[in-house]
C-alpha cells in the first residue's frame, strides 16, 4: 500500500482514535477536496457520514458524535432524493427523530440490497438528484427488504425447530447451528435474535456439502466472541 489511513494508529485518547469507517472515508475525502480548493464541498457528504455511523451502530464518542450531529442536521434541512424516496415507500410518518429513521427505516432497506443482491448500484442511488428516478429504486428496495424479512423469519423458525429437536444444543456455552440452504445474507440477523432469546452467543452457518461453511456470530454482553473464536 502507498499509504494506510487508520485512526486507530493514533494514541488511545486522541479524539479521532475511535473514528468509524465512514468517518475515516469522510476525513480523507475532506482532505483531498481541500488540496484541490474544493473544501467547501465536504459538507455535502455529512449526511452520508451520519447514515453510515448510525447504521453501523458505531460508538458515538470522540469525533463520531459531532459528525453525526452535523450530518443529521443536513439530512433534515437538505434531504437527498434517495432518502425522501425510501421514506415515501416505507410510509414513514413525519416527526420521528432522524436517528431512529436511519436505524429502523433507511439503513435496513439499504442493507437488504447487500444481503440479497449487488450493493454497488446503491452508490448511484444515493447520489441521484432526480426524485422520480430515486422512487423507482426505492420501490425495488422495499421489495428486497420484505424478501429479506421473509427469509429471516424462515431461518429463525428452522433454527428454533433444530433447538426443539435437540434441546441440549441450547444448553451449551455457545449455540452453533447449521443448514446447507440458509441464505448467508440473513444468518447474522437471525443469530442476533437467537442470542437475545437464549442469552448466549449464537453462531449460524450455511454449510453446503460441496464447499466451506460460512456464517455469522452474535454475542452477548460480557463475552468477547472474537477472542473465544481465536482460542478455538
Amino acid at each position: 500500500a502507498a499509504a494506510l489511513v487508520n485512526p486507530q494508529f493514533l494514541p488511545q485518547g486522541h479524539p479521532l482514535h475511535g473514528l468509524c469507517g465512514v468517518g475515516t472515508a469522510y476525513q480523507l475525502a475532506r482532505a483531498l477536496l481541500g488540496e484541490f480548493g474544493r473544501g467547501d464541498q465536504a459538507a455535502e457528504l455529512l449526511d452520508l457520514v451520519a447514515l453510515g455511523t448510525l447504521a453501523d451502530v458505531a460508538d458515538l464518542g470522540g469525533d463520531n458524535r459531532p459528525l453525526v450531529q452535523l450530518g443529521l442536521r443536513r439530512m433534515r434541512e437538505q434531504p437527498r432524493p434517495a432518502f425522501q424516496a425510501i421514506l415515501e415507500q416505507a410510509g414513514s410518518t413525519a416527526g420521528s427523530p432522524m436517528d431512529e429513521v436511519i436505524g429502523f427505516t433507511i439503513a435496513p432497506r439499504l442493507n437488504a440490497v447487500g444481503r440479497l443482491d449487488d450493493a454497488n448500484p446503491m452508490v448511484a442511488f444515493l447520489l441521484e438528484s432526480d426524485l422520480h428516478s430515486a422512487r423507482t429504486t426505492a420501490a425495488r428496495l422495499e421489495g428486497l427488504n420484505a424478501h429479506r424479512k421473509m427469509l429471516g423469519d424462515q431461518v429463525y423458525q428452522a433454527a428454533r425447530a433444530q433447538l426443539e429437536s435437540e434441546p441440549e444444543l441450547a444448553e451449551r456455552a455457545a449455540v452453533v447451528l447449521s443448514h446447507p440452504a440458509w441464505p448467508g445474507g440473513v444468518v447474522g440477523i437471525v443469530a442476533g435474535r437467537l442470542a437475545e432469546l437464549l442469552h448466549r452467543p449464537v453462531l449460524l452457518l450455511t454449510a453446503p456439502p460441496d464447499g466451506p461453511a460460512r456464517g455469522s456470530v452474535r454475542s452477548i454482553e460480557g463475552v468477547d466472541i472474537t477472542a473465544a473464536i481465536a482460542e478455538n
